[in-house]
């Protein structure tokens, strides 16, 4: 019980931190050394409080440590000068282990009776300035002559307190009698945009809790009503600053400072002060923006120029950032960015921003799903109130609200049972910590792999444009820097869009290497931001996006497996009735033979998407008969097609279902890509001495082929078109019918230029650089990565094993062709209807045929859920 509420009061008192500031600054003089002190023993006394060893990892505590990591990496490349704000950010970063280690109710009476009562003493403060003529002020109230925003500071612990009342057994009638006084006075002070976070924190509420509609409804309605009394009793201040609000929303950034300046003479002195520094270096760079028309006294408009400013730099942030603090250097207006997401984007770089805010995503879900307890929609409501104060206050070296929120809203979701997970006890635990530890591993293995694979192929290969390469200082920083997406893999669940993600993952890590030895003429830096930034845009979608799909019907699975099998002899017979060929692949004897379009396209979506899915079921239900005919089958397409590929087909799909079969699937997934490489390598190694020329086979159908010719294409896409015009999507057979296109196939012109045959590319490519150009890219990538979630919800609750097994020719296809051709020509489309059709949760042997100690289709922890299911000890959803 006295731990409870010493936490309560230690997390009152941190929230409070700003708050008491101004008291120990203006009533007692104290400086900034006073506050550090008191929030290090705030901050210390709560990890202290905390209960470490009980607690567990969640995804959104993977995603704060990743999101430290980013901003440690930006402060080592960019160092701060000012020591203070370094602290403050490294306190404000601590709410969150602080709040994370607690296990018992957070915001309680002792919370809102400490956060009451530092807000009444505040009240009181701010009716004394109040009372002073606030003219020359900016109409605000200067809490002991000093502190403007102090005002705000309060505002936000009633509003605290009020969503502790909301929720608490409180009655309406005190809480009025205690709540009106300070809503008047704070409105009265001009502060305005807290109070609309209250509103929206209690709208959530409202929307989480039904049973407690009515009460909160009668909450809003009083502090509505006090907001209005509060205003009116300074009607003519409220008047200026609403003639602002509608000047700043309707009209252009351009035009703002101009009207506000002719509605408000005092403010000429201020733009003045802004000219001058606007037309002079600050800190040696040269301010974005001419901000001489800002009216100083319309925080609307100052905002406005800011959000406008960062946004202009968001390009030059790229990965670390321009450094901490350093915007306001750089702002006409000498502010800080007022959001803390635009912040870290701008100072941290883009990945700490995707970071933070699949951070909050995270939190904020997992509340809501646990909406039935009240402590959760209390940490719900604080972090609706927190997230909101963040996008138009936020600072992150102040901001211990939000990230107080996210560590308390991560600890009550942490020790809530949820619908989505089983308790599998510590066991189950300990082999999931394992398994993430073996998956980071193997992902950093990768990337040393890759990198060797390169330097070799690119000494072997050299007609391919494969730059020679050698660890320098620049490339090794980059590649470090890549490390920065393992977290990501870490947090999400295997899915379709899994295995397209690390694939993605490899052609840009790739080359963010090669980039740097590339001898092409085109604009090195620019390219390696603008792909890694289209790498996070798809990744999004690729890796968190899921979603039970709607099944209105679907189709016996010994019924689809005969029809589709019949498709593929059918369609092989077709081919074989209009004549074949033997002989080399990369020859011209491929295009003797003329086939009706419709038949080549029954071809290749055969080849892509049928004799795969089909594969998987067969091999899946140990039917290996019907698994060996069926890669037989592939291999008598070669004299209809002459493609490499079909060959490679009985040696990869059995790879991929040992792979899946033996190793957790994100690990399998990766070692898909390790163990090729390390067997083409090793075959190269062993033949060099003996046949030179026959030891480029294997290194060249498997290290080339499978990581290599991605990262060239992403090389020679970007060469070719930063000096020719983009396609605006004209590679499109559809497109080029209406529109015309000043290209043939993509494949064959690209080709043509730096002869190295047919030089298709994934989307990263075609549907980014090709179409629209470098710094259109992400956005494209984010569009595409959408697309390809469609087979990640159509293939949910199928096996993994088998989504990895169907779609192992799919992934390949997408990082070898533009993501149009890989859906519609080649069956990626039809193995997403495929899935779809595919009865849910379908394990390929049945029950009764299983190993009892190994169910079908598992791996890694299933293993122990099954045993505990199979022993009556936990029941398996």
């Amino acid at each position: 019980m006295l731990g409870n509420i010493a936490s309560q009061i230690m997390s009152a008192l941190l929230i409070s931190g700003n708050s008491v500031a101004v008291f120990s600054h203006g009533v007692f003089g104290l400086g900034s050394t006073s506050t550090a002190i008191y929030l290090i023993a705030v901050t210390g006394s709560l990890i202290w409080l905390g209960q470490r060893r009980s607690t567990f990892l969640t995804v959104a505590d993977y995603l704060a440590i990743a999101l430290f990591l980013c901003c440690v990496l930006s402060l080592a490349l960019h160092p701060p000068v000012d020591s203070k704000d370094l602290a403050l950010l490294i306190l404000s970063f601590a709410a969150y282990p602080a709040a994370r280690g607690l296990t018992t109710p957070l915001y309680g009476k002792a919370f809102m009776w400490v956060l009451a009562v530092i807000a009444g003493v505040g009240a009181v403060a701010t009716m004394f300035a109040l009372r002073t003529d606030l003219s020359a002020l900016h109409g605000k109230a200067m809490v002991f002559d000093k502190y403007p925003h102090a005002p705000a500071q309060f505002t936000i612990l009633v509003s605290l307190a009020l969503m502790c009342i909301s929720l608490a057994e409180v009655p309406l009638r005190r809480m009025a009698t205690l709540a009106a006084p300070l809503v008047c006075i704070f409105a009265a002070a001009q502060v305005r945009f807290a109070f609309v976070a209250l509103i929206l924190a209690l709208i959530v509420g409202f929307a989480a809790r039904p049973a407690q509609r009515l009460r909160i409804m009668g909450i809003i309605g009083l502090v509505a009503i006090s907001i209005c009394v509060g205003v009116l009793s300074r009607g003519s201040t409220t008047l200026k600053f609403l003639r602002y609000a509608e000047i700043s929303l309707v009209s252009p950034i351009t035009q703002m400072g101009k009207e506000s300046k002719s509605s408000q003479s005092s403010s000429s002195t201020q733009s003045s002060k802004s000219t001058e520094t606007s037309e002079t270096e600050i800190d040696g760079r040269q301010p974005l923006q001419d901000c001489s028309q800002v009216n100083l006294d319309n925080s609307i408009d100052i905002r406005k120029h800011i959000y406008s400013q960062a946004a202009a730099l968001l390009p030059s942030a790229g990965l670390t950032g321009i450094g901490f603090n350093e915007f306001a250097k750089r702002s006409c207006v000498g502010a800080e960015v007022h959001n803390s997401i635009l912040q870290m984007a701008v100072e941290f770089g883009l990945p700490a921003a995707l970071l933070f805010v699949l951070l909050i995503s995270s939190v904020f879900r997992s509340l809501w799903l646990r909406r039935e307890n009240t402590d959760a929609v209390l940490a719900l409501c604080v972090l609706t109130f927190a997230i909101s104060m963040s996008l138009v206050y936020g600072r992150v070296s102040e901001d211990y609200l939000l990230f107080f929120a996210l560590g308390s809203g991560a600890a009550v979701t942490s020790r809530l049972p949820s619908h989505e997970k089983t308790s599998m006890g510590n066991a189950l635990r300990r082999l999931k910590f394992q398994s993430l530890g073996a998956l980071a591993v193997t992902i950093l293995s990768f990337m040393v792999i890759n990198i060797v694979s390169m330097i070799v192929s690119a000494r072997m290969f050299p007609a391919m444009h494969f730059w020679p390469s050698w660890p320098t200082i620049e490339a090794m920083i980059a590649a470090m820097a890549m490390t920065l997406f393992v977290p990501l893999f870490l947090a999400a669940r295997f899915s379709f869009g899994y295995t397209v993600a690390f694939s993605l993952f490899s052609a840009v890590f790739g080359f963010v290497w090669l980039s740097f030895f590339s001898e092409f003429n085109y604009p090195h830096s620019i390219t390696r931001w603008a792909l890694v930034a289209g790498l996070l845009a798809a990744l999004v979608p690729l890796l968190f996006v899921g979603a039970d799909p709607i099944r209105p019907w679907t189709v016996r699975p010994a019924l689809l497996r005969a029809l589709l099998a019949l498709v593929c002899v059918a369609v092989l017979i077709a081919d074989v009735s209009y004549g074949i060929q033997f002989g080399d692949p990369y020859g011209d004897l491929r295009n003797t033979v003329t086939r009706p379009t419709m038949l080549n396209y029954l071809t290749s979506i055969t080849i892509g998407a049928l004799i795969p899915y089909l594969f998987a079921s067969f091999a899946g239900r140990k039917e290996w008969g019907f698994a060996i005919g069926i890669l037989a089958l592939s291999v008598s397409f070669y004299p209809v097609v002459l493609n490499k590929t079909v060959l490679l087909i009985p040696l990869w799909l059995p790879l991929l279902f040992l792979l899946y079969s033996r190793f957790e699937p994100r690990i399998a997934t990766i070692l898909a890509f390790v163990i090729p490489l390390l067997i083409g390598m090793g075959a190269f190694l062993l033949l060099l001495p003996m046949s030179p020329n026959l030891a480029l086979y294997p290194l060249g159908t498997v290290n080339l082929r499978l990581v290599g010719v991605p990262i060239l294409a992403l090389d020679q896409y970007a060469d070719f078109f930063t000096h020719n015009p983009t396609t605006h999507f004209c590679q499109i057979s559809i497109v080029r019918r209406f529109f015309g296109c000043m290209y043939g196939e993509l494949g064959p012109t690209i080709g043509a230029v730096y002869r190295n045959g047919n030089f298709n590319a994934s989307f990263l490519a075609t549907e980014g650089i090709a179409s629209v150009g470098l710094l259109l890219a992400p956005v494209s990538a984010f569009v595409c990565g959408s697309i390809l979630s469609l087979g990640t919800i159509a293939s949910r609750r199928l096996d993994a094993r088998f989504i990895a097994v169907s779609s192992g020719l799919g992934v390949q296809l997408i990082m070898n062709v533009p993501l149009s051709t890989a859906l519609l020509s080649n069956g990626l489309g039809v193995l997403f209807l495929l899935w779809w059709l595919t009865p849910a949760q379908e394990k390929a042997v049945k029950p009764t045929e299983a190993n009892a100690d190994q169910p079908p289709f598992s791996s890694g922890p299933q293993h122990l859920i099954a045993e505990h299911a199979h022993s009556g000890q936990m029941k398996v959803g």
